[in-house]
Formats: C-alpha cells, sequence, structure tokens
C-alpha cells in the first residue's frame, strides 16, 4: 500500500482479492480516501483495471459530496461561535484538512474538534451548538478525568459529530499547548468563513506529535493517516517556521517525541527534501529533559495521571472521578429499573474496568 502512497513504479497485482484486502487495510488505517485520490493519478501508468477504477472514482466522489456536508455544517456552527462572541480553534484532522491537503476530503476523521480557552468558554459553547440542534453524548465527565465533551447533531442526509475540547488531551502530562498560544499565532480558513482559525503548522507538528503519544496505549499512534499529517507538516514548514517549531520543540520538552513521530513518518513516507530536519532533531532529542515517554496501557496511563497530580486532594478527587461518576451517566448507562440498584452497578462497571485494564496491561507485559 505505501508503495502507490509514494508513487513508486509499481503495477497493480492481479489477484482477485487484492483490491478489497486494500481496501480494508487502508479504510483500518483511515487513508482510504487518500489511496483512492492516488490510485486514480496513477491509474494508466501502475494498470489499474477499468472496472476497479471506475469504482474507486465513485467511492472518491462519494467522499467528496460527504466532504461538502461536513464544509456547509461546520460553516454552520463556526458561523453561530463566532456571532455568540466565542472564540475557538479547529484542531487535528479537520483543522489539517482545511490547512494542509490540497481537498479536505482526503483527510479522513470521523468529527470535528473545536477547542476553547477555558471549560466555561466550552460551556458557552454548548448551549449555543445546543440551538443548532446538537445533543450532547452521556461521559462520565469530571474536572479532572476529563477535558472534553463530544456532540451529535443527526439528520437523514449525515451524521455531524463535534468532539468540544478546554484542553487539548485528557492526559495532563500531554497538555503542553495552552489555547492563548495557539490563538495568538493561529492562521485563518478561507475555506470555513469569517473568522474560523486552526493553529498554525509549526503547533500543528507538535499538536500532531502529542495527539499520537495519547494512543500508545491502544497500539494505534501509527496510523497511517497520521503519519502522513506528520509527513505533510514537515514539507509544509519553511526554513523559518522550521526553526520556530524546533524552540518550540525545546521549550514543551518534545525533543524525543517529536522525533519518534516523525522519523516513523520519513520511513513510511520518505524524508523528502528536508532529511537534515531530522539530524537537528535527534540532537535536541539527546538532550536532558527531552524525552517523554507514555505509558503502553491503561492501567499504567491511570496510575501516572494520579501521580501526576500536584497534591493529596487532587489525587482524591481524581481517583472518585474515575470510580464514581456522576448518577446521571450510570443511569443513563445501564438504565437500572430502580434508582436503589446504583450501588450494583457501580460495582459492576469497577470489576469490568479494572479487569479489562489488568488483561490488557498482562498481554502487553508479555
Amino acid at each position: 500500500m505505501l508503495d502507490f502512497f509514494r508513487g513508486e513504479p509499481v503495477r497493480f497485482p492481479a489477484g482477485r482479492d487484492f483490491p478489497g484486502i486494500l481496501t480494508q487495510l487502508a479504510r483500518t488505517e483511515r487513508a482510504h480516501v487518500l489511496l483512492f485520490a492516488r490510485l486514480l493519478a496513477q491509474a494508466e501508468r501502475i494498470g489499474l483495471p477499468a472496472a476497479l477504477a471506475s469504482e474507486i472514482s465513485a467511492s472518491y466522489q462519494q467522499a467528496a459530496a460527504l466532504e461538502m456536508l461536513r464544509q456547509q455544517e461546520l460553516c454552520r456552527v463556526l458561523d453561530a461561535l463566532r456571532l455568540s462572541g466565542l472564540r475557538c480553534l479547529l484542531l487535528k484532522g479537520a483543522g489539517l484538512a482545511y490547512t494542509l491537503y490540497d481537498d479536505p476530503c482526503l483527510r479522513d476523521r470521523c468529527d470535528s474538534d473545536l477547542l476553547f480557552a477555558d471549560k466555561s468558554e466550552a460551556e458557552r459553547a454548548w448551549l449555543t451548538l445546543q440551538s443548532l440542534g446538537y445533543r450532547r453524548l452521556n461521559t462520565a465527565g469530571g474536572e479532572l478525568v476529563s477535558c472534553q465533551f463530544p456532540c451529535v447533531r443527526r439528520t437523514r442526509a449525515n451524521d455531524s459529530m463535534l468532539d468540544v475540547h478546554w484542553g487539548i488531551s485528557n492526559a495532563s502530562r500531554l497538555r503542553r499547548l495552552s489555547f492563548q498560544e495557539m490563538w495568538e499565532s493561529s492562521i485563518a480558513i478561507p475555506g470555513l468563513g469569517d473568522g474560523a482559525r486552526a493553529p498554525c503548522h509549526e503547533h500543528s507538528l507538535l499538536l500532531a506529535c502529542l495527539h499520537r503519544l495519547g494512543h500508545v496505549k491502544d497500539g494505534e499512534h501509527n496510523k497511517l493517516i497520521w503519519l502522513y499529517d506528520l509527513r505533510l507538516l514537515l514539507d509544509a514548514l519553511s526554513d523559518a517556521q522550521w526553526r520556530r517549531a524546533l524552540q518550540g520543540m525545546e521549550h514543551k520538552e518534545l525533543g524525543g517525541a517529536c522525533l519518534d513521530g516523525l522519523e516513523q513518518a520519513c520511513l513510511h513516507f520518505g524524508a523528502g527534501r528536508y532529511p537534515d530536519r531530522l539530524g537537528e532533531l535527534r540532537q535536541l532529542a539527546l538532550m536532558p529533559g527531552q524525552q517523554l515517554r507514555m505509558q503502553s496501557s491503561v492501567l499504567a496511563r491511570d496510575i501516572s495521571q494520579l501521580r501526576e497530580q500536584p497534591g493529596a486532594s487532587q489525587r482524591l478527587q481524581l481517583l472518585a472521578e474515575y470510580l464514581f461518576p456522576s448518577t446521571d451517566y450510570m443511569m443513563n448507562r445501564f438504565h437500572p429499573r430502580w434508582r436503589w440498584l446504583l450501588p450494583y452497578y457501580y460495582v459492576r462497571r469497577m470489576a469490568a474496568g479494572m479487569g479489562r485494564r489488568l488483561r490488557l496491561h498482562l498481554a502487553i507485559g508479555r
């Protein structure tokens, strides 16, 4: 599959099962639309069968049509938030789709991430989103456990999913960038209307590396679409922007995290025009304090989160939020016939969660 992404001189295999296997693998890696575009662009050179080319073209057009609906809805949402006096940044896949990719439909994603300055601003945004027809999904919440909530608007044409954030990650050690510093250097997104903003490419590079680290625990940190984001960001940075990104990595102590991500991106998609940049990053990663290691299991992450709290009261609060989410959440999650049965469901939830964490932790340790 990577040969097709790189545009290398390969022929399309004649095996009957190959197209289905290739497409399924690309979908798993959230890179299928990108793959469709690459195959169509190389169709004659790689010997893509005409019938398969027609099928792929139809799938690509369907993705483009879906993107048009997403774009219309995002414009509506961002305009309403702007008129409500709220500042927000479009993060991750949606932000990169409109600032980095030739066509936003190439960057597959399941939702759009909106970052606000703090929780009070996010709750104000929820009032606006509610007026637009969005429904807040049931989540455990908590002041320390989570700094985001999802909401959805369902229509016959399409479901629109939003993740509303007031921190860039639920993991406290990954919150290395603040809203204000990203806002001050943010860039406009002309395709999404007046006032639509996304982090600059320098900050987007750091965010992409941090986001990747957050998925070490589930083994998805090398998902192809995330590595392709990093590869495009490396090419998109001018020399001056690269210098600023490197300074940001040093200041935020992210040299090792960014090196790991960019090395993987270049391993999969080639070093491109800037192999010297990896050399500079390797030198930075050798400096003291530049290694940010993430736990390889959910249990290890939870323990680390507890240790990182500044005091005993915060640790107790975080532990209570882990073990005892709100009764509203529990009622909506388990639907007990009688409210007095809630203690049973709390114990059931704790036992299931701890069992799952221990199994995954032991499996990784083997």
